[in-house]
């Protein structure tokens, strides 16, 4: 469900790529707009949509679940399973805007980062990936609830490593030529 709540995260940051290569970017920019603002608008709009797709994705197996299991499992345990990859999503959100700012022509690569994550992760066993091939994925160092224990040092870093990458690329976008 993560992974797949990533895509529209991802395509929401993108839009700017479109608006650049079709000139709406320019029209914007003539005017009293900081090139800084313009991006974090897209920016604000895509980690929103990371939370809403991921508590929508949890809302649904929970649902899911509630009428077709006979003891159905409580909501915040599935909620909180859900919630808790929010930093994983996040950090191809930074990843997005690191491309954005500094080769947007690079877009495919984050798609292509994505779906080795889905098969390193969900086909790993299956395929006998080694474990550092699994550690170079966000979504391998996000405790898997209610199974792990929650632990708070692995999302914190993910945290820390979506704003980094977002100045990053905040500050490649506003030296980027439009």
């Amino acid at each position: 469900m993560a992974i797949i709540s990533t895509v529209p995260t991802l395509l929401a940051l993108f839009k700017i790529k479109k608006g650049i290569d079709k000139g709406y970017a320019m029209l914007v920019l003539a005017n009293p707009l900081s090139r800084i603002k313009y991006l974090l608008s897209f920016l604000i709009i895509s980690v929103v949509n990371a939370v809403v797709m991921i508590f929508v994705a949890g809302l649904g197996l929970y649902v899911g679940q509630f009428y077709s299991m006979d003891t159905p499992l409580d909501f915040n345990m599935v909620i909180q399973s859900a919630i808790v990859y929010i930093p994983a999503i996040l950090s191809f959100v930074g990843i997005g805007t690191v491309v954005i700012g500094w080769g947007i022509k690079l877009t495919t690569l984050v798609y292509a980062y994505l779906a080795y994550t889905f098969l390193v992760n969900y086909l790993g066993t299956l395929l006998n990936v080694k474990d550092w091939m699994k550690d170079i994925t966000p979504f391998e160092h996000i405790p898997s609830l209610p199974i792990d224990d929650f632990t708070s040092g692995p999302m914190i870093t993910l945290l820390l490593i979506f704003i980094i990458l977002c100045v990053i690329g905040a500050f490649g976008f506003n030296r980027k030529d439009i």
